[in-house]
């Protein structure tokens, strides 16, 4: 029954992540030069978002391999928990494109809610399995337990406290979002080393 969520997991990400490719804009033009014009406006916010997600996406399956690989079996709750993680997963090119269609603060804060949701879900598997005896006690050790679920909380409070942030500014809300990186550098100096891996990191 794990491998198979694992499995299931991973195609579902794969497929979002290929669904963030097929979003992309063709530059359009008749001539090179105007090819080129074409590519150059595209290049940001749109291709510039499709990298973000594209990053954000690639973290957040590292983040849910990383909780798996501690996970020593499955029930019907974590099941759940993890089906909701993946729809918020398959909703993520949804709030892509919004964001780069626009620059007014809805697609901003929609993109917010979404990986805070996607984080606070994994935040909550893993206090699932802590309570109910679902990880590998050899592994998962509660030091380990208390860090990753610190990296997702920080993680959703990041984005959390970005929503108010674009309703006074927009790109100071998306620039906000990059607090998610000196918070891993943060929590990599102050949590005790010799874990399991490594410490985790606050991962949107």
């Amino acid at each position: 029954m794990r491998d198979r969520v694992i499995f299931f997991s991973d195609a579902v990400i794969a497929i979002a992540l290929t669904l963030l490719a097929l979003e992309l804009p063709v530059p359009e033009g008749r001539t090179e030069s105007e090819i080129w014009h074409s590519f150059l406006d595209l290049l940001s916010p749109d291709y510039l978002i499709f990298v973000i997600s594209f990053v954000v996406a690639a973290r957040l399956w590292y983040s849910h391999q990383q909780f798996f690989r501690y996970v020593h079996r499955v029930d019907a709750r974590l099941t759940v928990l993890n089906l909701s993680w993946l729809l918020m997963i398959v909703l993520l090119p949804f709030a892509t494109r919004v964001l780069g269609a626009t620059d007014l603060r809805f697609g901003t804060i929609l993109y917010s809610v979404l990986i805070a949701g996607i984080s606070f879900v994994l935040a909550l598997m893993v206090h699932h399995c802590a309570r109910h005896g679902l990880f590998d006690q050899e592994r998962a050790t509660p030091r380990w337990v208390r860090s990753f679920t610190l990296g997702t909380i920080t993680a959703t409070a990041i984005f959390l406290l970005s929503i108010p942030v674009a309703f006074v500014d927009v790109t100071a809300a998306k620039l906000f979002w990059l607090l998610l990186f000196v918070a891993a550098r943060v929590m990599n100096a102050l949590v005790p080393r010799g874990l399991p891996d490594g410490p985790p990191t606050p991962q949107p």
